[in-house]
């Protein structure tokens, strides 16, 4: 069995290979959730720690514009969350030669992150950027 070769399906899982061959669920379904018990119980002795940290962004210039931009402004809003602190934008600038030279404007916010102390490595977030058109 190829690992590419595992499909679900709303009634049962089952193993598909590249010939159309099907093995037996039930024993794919133990397997399965045998290793998933394990790394589950693995990943709760970690010890997690949340850090607060503040960053700061620097918006340099938005490249590879549509052409039809070009003379308009446009300005970048940012959000991370639903907290009123973690939203915002930076202020319009004229989209000239397919390009949005911000000239260096600056947005911050602090946030929480989780750092596993057995990897060293923070737990990702995500941050949404949107670019839009003064209208």
């Amino acid at each position: 069995m190829c690992a590419g070769c595992f499909t679900a399906s709303p009634k049962k899982r089952r193993n598909v290979g590249r010939l159309g061959h099907e093995s037996e669920a039930a024993g794919v379904e133990r397997k399965r959730e045998g290793n998933l018990a394990a790394t589950e119980m693995f990943a709760a002795k970690r010890k997690k720690v949340k850090v607060k940290i503040h960053f700061e962004f620097t918006v340099l210039t938005v490249r590879n514009l549509v052409g039809k931009l070009n003379g308009s402004e446009v300005y970048l809003e940012w959000k991370k969350g639903s907290a009123k602190e973690h939203k915002g934008k930076v202020r319009a600038v004229e989209v000239k030669n397919d390009e949005a030279n911000f000239e260096g404007q600056v947005f911050s916010f602090p946030t929480n992150l989780m750092l596993d102390e057995a990897t060293k490595n923070f737990e990702p977030k995500k941050i949404g950027l949107i670019l839009r058109k003064v209208h």
